[in-house]
């Protein structure tokens, strides 16, 4: 597994599936087995909270504050629920973090993985196999060039360079109408298959028509509702749209499910929705949407007792009514997870923002403005957006 995939793992998985198993609400076979695994769940709870925030790609004083403090009650309870731990140095590195991410910002500006993937790609490049001295290259890459590295090392960078350079010159304005006729047959060989709305009725026919998302097809019976033109409506698997993959729900489940806001009003609430179906209708392209239907009033949600892991309960079921929505109207997709017959939990996957939906309580919040009740929960129950 990559880091990335770890990251996921402990991020949306596994605190999943320990809140469904050991949050508030559930049963065990003695209390005091239960009062251990909640506290358990409570410390596990800090590390990913702690992860969360670190991983943000916004960066602000409250969550670098946010993030020391979830990490300080981590590393305290960590000798207390787990004596056969020792600490480690990346324990020690951890508590160093709030500094950088105040000094340099979000930790993509200067994490390690681009450098990772770059050694990925050059290790996929044709070479020699001759080996030479490799650090050299990290070290002083003009050396790289010279008799002094190994003709492994030059035949990976001279080779990436090339790459490099072929790139950007067929991404000039001032390229050659002929090269450009070069760039596209290099777009239908390696470039991805989907193409983006802002630039889909641009394409040539001989690339739209290698791509399956831009087939016609009928129409279905409970999407004519949403149409206006009906006799000029293609139908779509998937869709990009500023970079992002949107993809009906047959087409790809993950892809499919995403907050967006309902008729484009940004001072609304999102809404969790799955997109059923993609289509073009003259110039535009729109999602038709079932939403996430609310859990019952009467249904407690142990995710609430986390605020910076954005994770709510929900009916398993959708509307049955479709929703027009457009592209723009999308905020980010969402992972759902159907523990029960009846109820799912939902968890925004956005990275810019923070979707608080939380039981408000004074270890927390102290909002000003907000009457903070701790025995009437109905008074207590807001949901926030956090920028």
């Amino acid at each position: 597994m990559k880091a990335d995939e770890w990251r996921n793992l402990s991020t949306i998985f596994i605190p999943l599936a320990l809140i469904s198993m050991w949050g508030e609400g559930t049963s065990h076979a003695s209390l005091e087995e239960g009062a251990q695994l909640r506290r358990i769940l409570d410390h596990t709870m800090f590390l990913v909270s702690a992860i969360s925030l670190a991983c943000m790609r916004t960066m602000t004083q409250t969550r670098s504050d946010a993030y020391l403090k979830y990490m300080t009650q981590y590393l305290k309870q960590l000798a207390v629920l787990h004596p056969d731990i020792d600490y480690r140095p990346n324990h020690h590195m951890s508590m160093h973090l709030p500094h950088f991410l105040r000094l340099f910002g979000p930790v993509r500006s200067w994490w390690c993985f681009p450098f990772e993937r770059l050694i990925g790609q050059l290790q996929r490049l044709l070479s020699n196999h001759k080996l030479g001295v490799l650090f050299r290259t990290l070290v002083r890459i003009s050396s790289c060039l010279t008799n002094k590295s190994g003709q492994m090392e030059s035949t990976l960078l001279e080779s990436f360079l090339r790459a490099g350079k072929l790139k950007r010159w067929l991404a000039k304005p001032d390229c050659p109408a002929v090269i450009k006729e070069c760039k596209q047959l290099f777009d239908k060989v390696y470039a991805p298959k989907v193409p983006d709305s802002d630039h889909s009725n641009n394409l040539p026919v001989d690339v739209a028509d290698e791509i399956p998302a831009m087939r016609s097809r009928t129409i279905p019976d409970d999407l004519r509702g949403l149409l206006v033109h009906a006799n000029e409506v293609t139908m779509s698997a998937r869709v990009r749209h500023k970079g992002i993959v949107y993809s009906s729900s047959k087409t790809h489940l993950g892809n499919s499910l995403v907050y967006f806001y309902p008729r484009g009003n940004r001072a609304s609430s999102l809404i969790p929705g799955c997109i059923k179906y993609v289509y073009h209708e003259r110039d535009m392209t729109y999602l038709a949407i079932q939403r996430q239907l609310p859990a019952s009033n009467t249904v407690h949600d142990p995710f609430a007792l986390y605020p910076h892991f954005p994770a709510k309960v929900y009916a398993a079921r959708l509307s049955e009514p479709l929703e027009r929505v457009e592209l723009d109207w999308i905020f980010s997709h969402y992972a759902r997870w159907n523990f029960s017959s009846e109820y799912a939990v939902v968890l925004s996957l956005n990275r810019v923002r923070i979707l608080l939906f939380a039981w408000i309580s004074n270890s927390y919040f102290k909002p000003s403005g907000i009457n903070v009740d701790n025995n009437h929960p109905l008074n207590s129950c807001v949901l926030c957006s956090f920028g």
